[in-house]
C-alpha cells in the first residue's frame, strides 16, 4: 500500500479529530482501509469537510492522532495524488491544464515556469522556501521519475500557497 504524507493548511493547534475518506460509501460500510485520513483541531473540521469533498468521510475522535492539524495520510498511487494537486490548488494556481503536457514532469516544470514568470522570479528559481521554489523542486524530482518525492515538495508548497507564502517563507513547515 502507497502512503504519502501531505498537508492541506499550517496550524499549530493539537488534532482531536481523525477524519477516515473513503473513496464509495461501500467501502466505509464494508470496513475497508480509507483512501485519505486527514487529522484536524476543532476549529479545522470544517477545512477537511471542504478538501474531502467527493469522499465519504467518518470522523472519529481519537486522543492518539499524532500528527499536526491539517496532515492527510493519502493512501491512493501516486498519480492520484499528483492529480489531486494539479485539480484542488496547482491548476488554478498556475493556470495550466494537465492535459496539454505528455507527462507530470513536463506539467511541473511548466507550472513552476508560469509561477516564476508571475512571482518576477528568475525561471528556475528554487531559493527563498516559498511554494514556488517547493513546486520548482518537486519539478526537478518529476523529471528524474521521483513521483514520491515530487509529492513531498507538492504538500510542502499547497501549505505554503494557502498561506499566501509565494516565494518566500520564514522557516519551513515539513
Amino acid at each position: 500500500m502507497n502512503e504519502v504524507l501531505r498537508a492541506i493548511h499550517r496550524c499549530d493547534e493539537v488534532p482531536v479529530v481523525v477524519v477516515d475518506g473513503f473513496e464509495s460509501a461501500e467501502e466505509a460500510v464494508a470496513g475497508s482501509g480509507p483512501a485519505v485520513t486527514v487529522t484536524v483541531c476543532e476549529s479545522h473540521v470544517g477545512a477537511a469537510d471542504a478538501w474531502l469533498k467527493g469522499f465519504h468521510p467518518i470522523l472519529r475522535a481519537d486522543e492518539s492522532v499524532g500528527q499536526g492539524c491539517g496532515w492527510v495520510h493519502d493512501f491512493r498511487e501516486p498519480e492520484v495524488v499528483l492529480r489531486a494537486h494539479v485539480d484542488a490548488w496547482l491548476g488554478r494556481l498556475s493556470g495550466l491544464d494537465l492535459a496539454d503536457y505528455d507527462d507530470w514532469a513536463a506539467y511541473l516544470s511548466a507550472a513552476h515556469e508560469r509561477l516564476c514568470t508571475l512571482h518576477g522570479l528568475e525561471l528556475g528559481h528554487t531559493g527563498g522556501g516559498g511554494a514556488v521554489s517547493s513546486i520548482g523542486m518537486a519539478a526537478g524530482e518529476g523529471d528524474g521519475g521521483g513521483l514520491e518525492v515530487a509529492l513531498h515538495f507538492l504538500g510542502h508548497a499547497e501549505v505554503l500557497a494557502a498561506m499566501g507564502l509565494m516565494t518566500d517563507s520564514p522557516d519551513s513547515c515539513c
